[in-house]
């Protein structure tokens, strides 16, 4: 594959949105495949001191055999996505692959991206596997979090005592 069509890039973009405000998601296909997101095991958040954790699960849909299991997770500090995990379990057809993304660190740290040059990147590199294409959503999770995340900071207006 060349590049993301625009409707997988949307197809991502409603898939990212759905994860964040914790929208159950069964068989959802995002760009070849199909996945599955429960609101609770989706994405927990917290903060501290300024830092933003999150952890997310989700699974890769399979009819016959039992779900291929994501799991990640990331702190997002001073606008830079750190300490990045990533796990994907094949359940289904053969042993565990842990799969480290490749790359995606210099995108992170950047203020300037968006998720739009993050997709044409890893569109121009994607081949199709489901441990990549889970790799794309993650991906799009952290980045959209941090976008999300420096534009409240932005607006957070401190209070000043006397």
């Amino acid at each position: 594959m060349a590049k993301f069509t625009e409707a997988q890039k949307k197809k991502l973009q409603e898939t990212v949105a759905g994860v964040i405000n914790g929208k159950k998601m069964k068989e959802h296909r995002v760009v070849k495949h199909r996945w599955n997101f429960e609101p609770l095991k989706a994405l927990e958040i917290t903060r501290r001191n300024g830092t933003l954790i999150a952890k997310g699960r989700f699974t890769h849909y399979l009819r016959v055999v039992r779900d291929d299991v994501v799991t990640y997770g990331f702190k997002i500090d001073n606008g830079q996505v750190k300490d990045f995990e990533f796990k994907y379990k094949d359940r289904g057809w053969s042993e565990a692959v842990n799969v480290a993304l490749k790359g995606l660190a210099a995108y992170f740290g950047k203020d300037s991206s968006s998720l739009e040059d993050l997709n044409d990147k890893l569109g121009n590199a994607f081949d199709g596997g489901v441990p990549e294409e889970a790799q794309v959503i993650v991906a799009n999770i952290a980045m959209a979090l941090k976008l999300k995340e420096q534009r409240r900071q932005a607006t957070t207006i401190p209070v000043r005592r006397s």
